[in-house]
């Protein structure tokens, strides 16, 4: 079987469609709309899980702290700009969404930057495999 890729990129997207499902589903859900809630957030939870297992292979299981960071950073920031009570929502809290979501993009890329670095052999990119 061929590895994956990138799942990062694959999270990205789970996430991505798992936003738009919550939304197209917010007035009332029925049993279809909970079904395809939890594929697709099981299918967000294997790709982080490959993320994860690929990072800790390479760089020990503190690197399992980013992958936290990241998705802290992406779901404060889609709260804030896209939450349920965006109506009354002040201006600080406005720009505060902006900050984490342009956070959680930056810290993205700077996982995507450590999980390319993972897929390379060791010694290529200058840093030894911890065991």
């Amino acid at each position: 079987m061929k590895a994956m890729k990138s799942w990062l990129l694959a999270a990205l997207i789970t996430g991505g469609v798992l936003f738009y499902a919550l939304r197209l589903s917010a007035p009332g859900r029925n049993r279809v709309d909970w079904i395809v809630l939890g594929v697709v957030g099981a299918g967000l939870m294997v790709s982080l899980t490959g993320l994860g297992v690929r990072l800790v292979r390479r760089g020990g299981a503190r690197e399992l702290g980013h992958i936290g960071r990241t998705a802290l950073f992406w779901t404060a920031g889609l709260t804030a700009e896209f939450g349920p009570g965006r109506l009354g929502i002040v201006e600080w809290e406005l720009w505060l969404g902006r900050g984490l979501l342009s956070l959680a993009v930056l810290d993205s890329l700077w996982l995507y930057r450590k999980e390319r670095r993972a897929l390379k052999p060791p010694g290529e990119d200058g840093s030894s495999n911890r065991q």
